[in-house]
Order: structure tokens, then C-alpha cells, then sequence
């Protein structure tokens, strides 16, 4: 199953995408002013990079200071 993990802290971002145990991608940004106006690109980015439909995700974790704009 397909997890997508997102930790929005104070001074990074972080996105990790995995497939049970395999590490499919990751994502490290600034967090910045904009992060919930980011957020959705930066996700489709790291989708396409890995080759992964949004649909195919199963799980969606969030986490951090701005884990709501997830």
C-alpha cells in the first residue's frame, strides 16, 4: 500500500512517499508563508517523480505546525 507522509514544521517541510517498506520519494523544502498555497504542487511533484497517480495512494499522514494545510 502507497503512504504519503508530510511533516510541516516551523522551518522545513518534509514529504516522504513509500510503497510498505520501499522508499518511493521525499521531498525537502523551506517551509514558508505560502506553505498551504505550495503544498499541492510540491505533492504532485514528488507523485510524478515516482510515477504514482494521486489515486493510488491508500494513506495520508500529516504531521507538524501546519499539519492542517495537508
Amino acid at each position: 500500500m502507497i503512504s504519503l507522509g508530510c511533516d510541516v514544521g516551523s522551518l522545513c517541510t518534509k514529504l516522504v512517499l513509500v510503497d510498505d517498506d520501499r522508499l518511493l520519494g521525499h521531498r525537502l523544502v523551506r517551509t514558508t508563508g505560502r506553505i498551504g498555497e505550495e503544498l499541492p504542487a510540491l505533492r504532485q511533484e514528488l507523485l510524478a517523480e515516482a510515477g504514482v497517480a494521486a489515486s493510488d495512494v491508500a494513506y495520508l499522514g500529516a504531521t507538524g505546525a501546519g499539519a492542517e494545510w495537508v
